[in-house]
């Protein structure tokens, strides 16, 4: 499975912005990224929900990808960032093989500047 279809296929319950979805450099490595729509309102429930989603895809994650992220948006005021967060591909992989728990792994969120 590509990166970009593992992030999709990953975040289907979420609002991803059509096409969005890149392999981009963070300070994660090359990193499979997409775009999900939310407000300020509900980043606080959503970023929690988005790392866990991330987290199941951990034993899926092609060689060479580092890390998989979400840059959550203001869908409504011309899709303005309003957080960029991910997690480890190493993390993601530990959390899907039950190595280290959903707590643990929320804890490991890493802010992309």
């Amino acid at each position: 499975m590509s990166q970009i279809a593992l992030v999709e296929s990953t975040l289907s319950g979420f609002a991803v912005v059509p096409g969005s979805e890149v392999q981009v450099q963070t300070p994660l490595g090359n990193t499979a990224v997409a775009d999900v729509c939310t407000d300020a309102g509900s980043l606080r429930s959503q970023i929690p929900d988005v790392i866990t989603a991330l987290g199941t895809a951990g034993s899926q994650i092609p060689d060479g990808v580092g890390g998989l992220a979400v840059r959550f948006v203001d869908c409504n005021a011309n899709n303005a960032l309003i957080r960029y967060v991910g997690i480890s591909s190493d993390d993601a992989r530990a959390f899907a093989a039950g190595e280290i728990d959903e707590a643990a792994l929320r804890s490991r969120i890493a802010v992309i500047p």
